[in-house]
């Protein structure tokens, strides 16, 4: 059952900004990038119980190609995007940044 996903205004701006960012070093690597999020949001829409859980009931989807994570949490009929983080931040940081969303 794919579930309907929900991506909270700070995973969004945490997206737009790394794309920012890629696209500032490449020309289009930023769009690659947004590609990346979007294939592992239909992954995590169609079976979210197949990424391991972070922290509590935070899952984290590693992005392909990219070093960063989608983080979400899974409620019945929905998925929550809570974060897109960039994976070789400081864990303790990780974890103060998804505790605060």
């Amino acid at each position: 059952m794919r579930r309907q996903l929900v991506v909270r205004p700070e995973a969004a701006a945490d997206a737009m900004k790394a794309s920012h960012w890629y696209d500032e070093r490449v020309g289009g690597l930023g769009v690659r990038f947004l590609d990346n999020i979007e294939a592992v949001m239909v992954s995590i829409s169609e079976a979210p119980q197949q990424f391991p859980i972070y922290n509590g009931e935070i899952r984290r989807a590693r992005l392909g190609t990219f070093p960063y994570a989608v983080f979400f949490t899974v409620t019945d009929n929905r998925v929550i995007v809570l974060a897109i983080l960039h994976l070789y931040r400081e864990p303790r940081v990780l974890r103060k940044t998804l505790r605060r969303r």
